[in-house]
């Protein structure tokens, strides 16, 4: 009886076509992995997508869509504004941040589209004038659909850095806030 070659007949197909299927799902698991987290205008976690689009808001209120899902959303005023989220939809995501610190008169609110959708999560808040970078974590709970960067004391500054996603009915919070003065929770 003579040997089967390796590369002739079912066998040799067989085997030619597995290692084909295992260099494949090797290419593919390294573009899922690795690829799509390199691309300069989109990083990609296993449910949310973040754009490059900044929304920067300055001096006028603003009312976040749908589209805007993903968006960096900077507070860049020293004036009194709000954001206000659109309907819960589930997979939405914004970042938020401060380029410029709060002040006194002014404040920045971000807002569900109506009271009865309520914010879930927990923000940390980090005073940078206390020798030892004291913090406190503030849940929300049922009833929250306001964040208050507030305006006087504690006074939030640049560094701060948050994330809201919806879950589907509503939206959950994490964070940290840098703050100066008196700490208390940024819900209401």
């Amino acid at each position: 009886m003579q040997p089967i070659p390796f590369t002739s007949g079912h066998l040799g197909t067989g085997v030619v076509l597995g290692i084909l299927v295992l260099v494949n799902f090797i290419l593919i698991m390294v573009y899922v992995i690795g690829g799509m987290q390199s691309s300069l205008t989109t990083r990609e976690f296993p449910a949310i997508k973040y754009k490059a689009n900044v929304i920067e808001v300055i001096n006028t209120n603003k009312t976040l869509t749908h589209d805007d899902s993903g968006s960096v959303v900077l507070f860049a005023t020293t004036a009194g504004v709000s954001v206000t989220l659109p309907k819960p939809k589930l997979g939405v995501v914004y970042n938020f941040g401060l380029k410029t610190a709060t002040v006194v008169g002014s404040g920045v609110y971000i807002n569900t589209h109506d009271t009865g959708t309520d914010f879930y999560g927990a923000l940390t808040l980090t005073d940078v004038d206390s020798a030892v970078g004291e913090t406190n974590t503030y849940p929300a709970t049922s009833g929250d659909s306001q964040i208050h960067l507030e305006n006087s004391s504690p006074s939030i500054h640049p560094g701060t850095n948050f994330e809201i996603l919806c879950d589907g009915t509503s939206w959950v919070v994490s964070g940290i806030l840098v703050s100066k003065g008196t700490r208390k929770t940024p819900f209401s």
